[in-house]
């Protein structure tokens, strides 16, 4: 095989540095030197742990290394050649958890940027890509199947001093199966997180796979198999959107609609039913994180309230305490981020609604001002009209 040729598409496709482990020692002291920013944080990292775990590994398994800081590096034997691939970063950069991490080895809160801006230097890449990308690039060089198994690495090896050399390092259980379908969930999950419409459905895809491929257990193919395979999907999408901040009653709304649609429809039509309901989901997030990006939490709480009760009496009060802040705290920190008072706000909210009915239905204005939370139809034509420019009656007349 060609080596360099296989290094270079490898780092290319991935975006990731790779190493010919071929002169060992200077390998694992570059990566020690260039990529060890702690090594309690780090133990797995140093030259010396390296060098362990490398000297049991065995051929057609793909070893991963996951550190404190959830940054890894891979490596593998193929054609009696060690490579190692890495670091890259298994998960966006979590600043609670690095306090945590931090205090739990009695380390300095100062760390926390030192840490951040090594963490987020590198790429986010998932075991699925690492491990697909290796196997099509060996197939290709090498016009042949290949397949590895996987292991994770999560024991960290703090003195090597204390390692027999005899010891099996790597003679762990291989859950490779169960490492894949978790992995690819992640995936999934994140993107809908995210509000990741352009790669949801290569997640999803992949998810589905290795359910469907032979190679899948039993256990595995009937997790998603089953009947109750949709209700599966739903609980764990549900989640994944309200941790975006998208409202559950929107969520609940969403799901319920696509709940009732797979129950009356044939399973010929249930590939297309889970599609639309992703890819709603998705939208709602997606607008939701445009619409609220640059907002607190107090904040989009507050909104979220003030959409879901625009038909009601709604005071100041009300939107504070839906808010868990003091009507004054409340008050300045929306203005502050809103550049407007929560009731213009709700304003512009109501009369927006009251746009859509008054191009799309053909209500009577009182009707539809008292819909939008506006019992004196008077002062509703004067809030709009502010707002708009025109009256009601004129804007229907204009959209017309």
């Amino acid at each position: 095989m060609n080596t360099q040729l296989f290094l270079k598409l490898i780092s290319n496709l991935l975006d990731v540095p790779v190493f010919d482990g071929t002169d060992m020692d200077d390998t694992l002291k570059h990566i020690e030197e260039n990529y060890c920013i702690n090594k309690t944080l780090q133990p797995m990292y140093t030259a010396d742990a390296l060098h362990y775990l490398i000297r049991s590994a065995k051929p057609d398994v793909l070893y991963e290394i996951i550190d404190y800081l959830n940054i890894s590096i891979s490596f593998f034997i193929f054609d009696s050649k060690i490579f190692l691939l890495g670091p890259y970063a298994k998960g966006e950069f979590s600043e609670s958890a690095m306090d945590e991490l931090l205090i739990k080895n009695k380390l300095p809160s100062s760390m926390v940027m030192q840490l951040r801006l090594y963490c987020t230097k590198f790429n986010i890449i998932t075991t699925n890509q690492i491990q697909n990308t290796i196997t099509q690039v060996l197939s290709a060089l090498e016009d042949t199947t290949i397949s590895f198994d996987y292991r994770r690495l999560s024991g960290f090896i703090a003195d090597t001093s204390d390692i027999n050399s005899d010891e099996k390092i790597l003679s762990e259980t291989n859950y490779s199966e169960i490492y894949r379908r978790y992995d690819s969930e992640n995936r999934f999950l994140n993107a809908i997180r995210l509000g990741d419409i352009d790669n949801v459905f290569n997640a999803f895809s992949d998810m589905a796979q290795n359910s469907f491929t032979a190679l899948a257990t039993k256990e595995v193919r009937s997790y998603y198999l089953s009947p109750a395979s949709f209700s599966i999907i739903i609980a764990i999408t549900r989640k994944a959107a309200e941790q975006s901040g998208l409202s559950v009653i929107t969520i609940n709304n969403i799901t319920q609609k696509y709940v009732q649609r797979f129950s009356v429809n044939n399973n010929s039509s249930h590939q297309n039913i889970i599609a639309d309901y992703i890819v709603e989901l998705v939208n709602a997030v997606k607008e939701h994180r445009l619409a609220y990006a640059s907002y607190s939490k107090h904040v989009v709480k507050a909104i979220q309230y003030m959409d879901l009760h625009l038909s009601e009496p709604i005071t100041i009060e009300d939107i504070a305490a839906a808010a868990n802040l003091s009507v004054s705290h409340f008050s300045r920190i929306f203005k502050s981020e809103v550049g407007e008072t929560a009731m213009s706000t709700l304003a512009k909210m109501r009369c927006k609604k009251a746009a859509t009915l008054l191009k799309e239905t053909n209500l009577p204005v009182g009707e539809i001002s008292s819909f939008v939370g506006y019992s004196d139809n008077n002062y509703f034509v004067k809030v709009f009209k502010k707002i708009y420019g025109v009256t009601p009656s004129e804007y229907r007349k204009a959209k017309a």
